[in-house]
């Protein structure tokens, strides 16, 4: 049986936000991704959200 959070991971990915240098001092996060990803789950919470609200409004 899957988690949430397995399922959260194969609908938008999983996190690789650090990117690694040739040496220790060039390794950087990369902000972009980071933003991405958070915009990402945001959107598949209000989508899920959404669905909920509609099954609910069907049923009263």
């Amino acid at each position: 049986m899957q988690t949430l959070i397995e399922s959260l991971r194969e609908i938008i990915g999983t996190p690789d936000f650090y990117i690694e240098g040739t040496n220790s001092y060039s390794s950087s996060w990369d902000y972009g991704a980071m933003l991405e990803y958070a915009f990402c789950g945001i959107l598949v919470c209000v989508v899920v959200i959404s669905v909920f609200k509609l099954v609910r409004k069907a049923f009263d």
